[in-house]
């Protein structure tokens, strides 16, 4: 059945497509005056990992001369390299292109259950050969690698910037000027939907850098944003007119999955749950806690074990800012909102509580972390980032956990 499936979109789109064929070279035979190549956005829809919420896309360029067609894409990483932990800790993730068999692509995003678009594009026969010989050579030694970036140079952007190359720029000229009605955040929120804690987090690491407003052509970082774009884009007719820039806007497969998500998630009632569960729960303990010696360990391991998260995710966000290149951390209320001041607060709190040492200490840092987190949320405010999902779940928290261990310090122990 997979292989009835394949030879028929095959046959629609008039491609070679041998599941056995090895690996395409990274070479495109042009005719010299182009005629014989046509053009193509191979757009992937979301699969089932993080990484493929995201959607991917490649350019297919067909010789009609071999009816073969290679399906050029900029999203090819590798999990094993001995760097690659290290480089995607300090933002220097080094992803690659490549070129591969048009059959066999469609094929594999198939067995993925990813739903596939191919939208045949209208561009000069001139402007079809200089792209054919650019991605070609891209594909070759060391200009094959570059530094990826998830929102400014990813997979799409570098496709988009191709297409944009190849018609003259009229693809930037017009989407530039069109607002998307969306921001890096928000886009990002939205296909992470089903998957709320990838979204917290990304919710959190985020800084108001990732809540400007984006153009049709900033959003297109998005495969499927620069399919939807393409189909408004105009272009010379050769007559003194123009055109639509797609010849066909073909669906290749439709996947057995939810369709993506229409808009961002509201993670704010996830995280106001989750902040106000555990505050009422630091509220109980330390409640118990000066009659209690089983409270007071209560309290020293769930006040020290949100202490260590709350501080390691601000020691994150303040390394991430200032040693690495992930530029779209920096400038981030959150830093305020889980402070790297809880560290400190990890080790005071059981040490006040169960070995009555360093409890005005512990109070103060306490106190000291709920007034970051006040400053945090002004901060948001006057900086224009959303943080009522990052101040739902740490606010609560981090005032529970002052009121507990001022009550079962000064009550109990001091």
């Amino acid at each position: 059945m997979r292989t009835l499936r394949r030879l028929a979109a095959s046959a629609a789109l008039g491609l070679a497509a041998s599941a056995g064929a090895a690996p395409v070279r990274a070479q495109v035979l042009a005719p010299p005056d182009g005629s014989q190549l046509k053009v193509y956005l191979l757009t992937m829809g979301q699969g089932e990992a993080i990484w493929e919420r995201f959607g991917h896309n490649a350019l297919v360029i067909r010789d009609l001369r071999t009816n073969v067609g290679t399906a050029w894409n900029w999203g090819l990483f590798d999990f094993a390299a001995p760097d690659f932990l290290t480089r995607f800790l300090t933002g220097d993730t080094r992803y690659w292109m490549a070129g591969d068999d048009f059959g066999r692509t469609i094929e594999a995003y198939r067995w993925m259950n990813r739903t596939l678009w191919l939208q045949e594009l209208a561009i000069p026969d001139s402007a079809k050969v200089a792209l054919a010989q650019a991605v070609a050579a891209n594909a070759v030694g060391d200009a094959k690698y570059y530094r990826y970036d998830y929102f400014l140079d990813n997979c799409s952007t570098r496709v988009r910037d191709a297409l944009d190359r190849a018609i003259g720029g009229a693809l930037r000229a017009q989407l530039a000027r069109t607002p998307a009605g969306t921001t890096f955040r928000r886009e990002t929120e939205r296909l992470l939907e089903g998957m709320p804690l990838a979204a917290v987090g990304v919710d959190i690491a985020l800084g108001r850098r990732a809540d400007a407003p984006l153009s049709q052509w900033e959003a297109a970082f998005v495969p499927m944003n620069l399919r939807d774009a393409l189909r408004a884009v105009r272009v010379p007719d050769g007559a003194g007119g123009t055109r639509s820039l797609l010849v066909r806007d073909d669906v290749l497969f439709v996947a057995s999955r939810p369709p993506e998500a229409a808009n961002a998630p509201r993670l704010s009632l996830w995280t106001a749950v989750a902040g106000l569960a555990l505050a009422t729960l630091l509220g109980l303990l330390g409640r118990a806690a000066p009659a209690s010696g089983a409270a007071r360990g209560g309290l020293a391991l769930v006040g020290g074990a949100w202490s260590l998260v709350a501080g390691v995710i601000g020691l994150v966000l303040l390394l991430a800012a200032t040693v690495t290149r992930h530029v779209f951390w920096g400038m981030n209320a959150n830093l305020l909102l889980f402070s790297p001041l809880s560290l400190v607060l990890a080790a005071l709190v059981p040490l006040a509580l169960l070995g009555g040492r360093g409890a005005a200490a512990a109070r103060g840092v306490a106190a000291g972390v709920v007034l970051a987190s006040a400053a945090g949320g002004l901060a948001a405010v006057l900086g224009g980032q959303p943080f009522a999902a990052t101040l739902a779940l740490a606010a609560p928290v981090h005032a529970a956990l002052y009121w507990a261990v001022r009550r079962a310090t000064l009550r109990g122990l001091a």
